[in-house]
């Protein structure tokens, strides 16, 4: 390299994104969406989540399944208040929307008597205009809580993706290992996702050498590990 050359910098490396963190987040802001439960409860569960969303179910204590549980009544209790929401806000469209109805045929009767009835055809057709601003006004509330209500139900759907990784992971790349038919390709990402699931270390390091005998080789400890192997995965799917 000629004297004096700088050094080229290495590309700064992307920070890592924590899905499970940001799917947290969403539950948690779920809860404060919750009208019919004490601000004071809402965030005492809210801070207590994260720990206990990032236990697997049969690893928390009884303190953390407290917490999980009382989310879940939160988030029902906000699921309730937004379908009533919507209900109401569909039972007042409706009821704007007959009104509306009945306005235009008493403007369409006014208008045929406009000789008679120039200042009475006025009014109606003003009306007219207020209820069609109040029939917009509702239906944009309709779909604000339509919105609202979607969101609440991407937040929980997030609280079962872990689990259905897992169980996808269980069928397409354990299964194949126990088979003796993995692929070198499938053995990485059992190792990979396994460590991600916090699986015990010892297992995963002696999974690589279990995978590539095939299944007339094994032994009683391959057997062993593959049945361990299984057995914690069907512990974190629950």
């Amino acid at each position: 390299r000629p004297a004096g050359a700088k050094a080229k910098a290495a590309p700064a490396k992307k920070p890592r994104v924590d899905e499970v963190g940001k799917q947290i987040g969403k539950v948690a802001g779920g809860l404060h969406l919750a009208r019919s439960s004490p601000d004071e409860v809402v965030q005492m569960v809210a801070a207590m989540l994260e720990p206990a969303l990032r236990t697997f179910a049969d690893d928390r204590h009884s303190f953390e399944q407290h917490t999980v549980q009382m989310a879940e009544q939160i988030l029902q209790g906000v699921d309730e208040d937004y379908a009533k929401q919507v209900a109401d806000a569909a039972s007042s469209l409706a009821s704007l929307d007959a009104q509306e109805q009945e306005r235009l045929a008493e403007a369409e009767k006014a208008e045929a008597h406009l000789s008679e009835e120039d200042k009475v055809v006025v009014e109606r057709k003003n009306a007219l205009a207020q209820v069609a601003l109040a029939f917009r006004q509702a239906k944009q509330a309709k779909s604000q809580a339509d919105a609202e209500y979607a969101a609440r139900e991407a937040a929980m759907q997030g609280i079962l993706t872990k689990k259905e990784k897992l169980a996808a992971v269980e069928a397409t790349h354990l299964k194949p290992v126990v088979d003796g038919t993995a692929e070198a390709e499938a053995v990485g990402e059992l190792e990979k996702e396994g460590k991600a699931a916090g699986l015990d270390a010892s297992l995963l390091v002696a999974l690589s050498t279990v995978a590539g005998k095939a299944p007339s080789d094994r032994g009683a400890f391959d057997a062993m590990v593959l049945a361990q192997l299984a057995e914690a995965f069907a512990n974190r799917i629950g």
